[in-house]
């Protein structure tokens, strides 16, 4: 009985430390340079917005943490947690694409204007009522 218990027992202490492994790994992880990365995809806002509304799914697959450039409109920027956030319009205005820009690029964003024609690149996080872009920096004003 004691040795199904401690065979239990080791087992469970190397899949804990397994875990935790893993963890710290993904927590370290360094995080993609998007200046120096080439995108894997390239677009409009008002046409990445048009993807996720005719088919979420497929467009999920096609775009969801992938590493995706877009050219559009600056429709506003604010702050969030400390980061600027940059929201490029569609044409109709709603949706929009969202981008939550990397630190770096707070000195550069507010040097940018509303109406403005922008090239961000960033990495698609998903759709809910906009599209999300995370780790977003800028490419190239116009």
């Amino acid at each position: 009985m004691k040795s199904k218990f401690y065979k239990i027992f080791g087992l469970s202490c190397v899949f804990l430390v397994a875990l935790l492994s893993f963890a710290l790994w993904m927590y370290n992880k360094p995080q993609v340079n998007l200046q120096k990365e080439r995108p894997d995809v390239i677009l409009s806002a008002t046409e990445l917005i048009t993807e996720f509304e005719k088919n979420e799914a497929e467009a999920s697959v096609l775009y969801l943490d992938k590493i995706v450039q877009i050219t559009g409109e600056i429709n506003e920027i604010s702050a969030s947690k400390g980061n600027s956030v940059i929201t490029l319009k569609n044409g109709s205005n709603e949706p929009a694409v969202i981008c939550q820009m990397i630190p770096e690029e707070n000195k550069r964003s507010l040097s940018l204007r509303e109406g403005q024609q922008i090239v961000v690149r960033g990495i698609c996080s998903g759709f809910l009522l906009d599209v999300m872009l995370v780790n977003c920096v800028i490419v190239n004003p116009q």
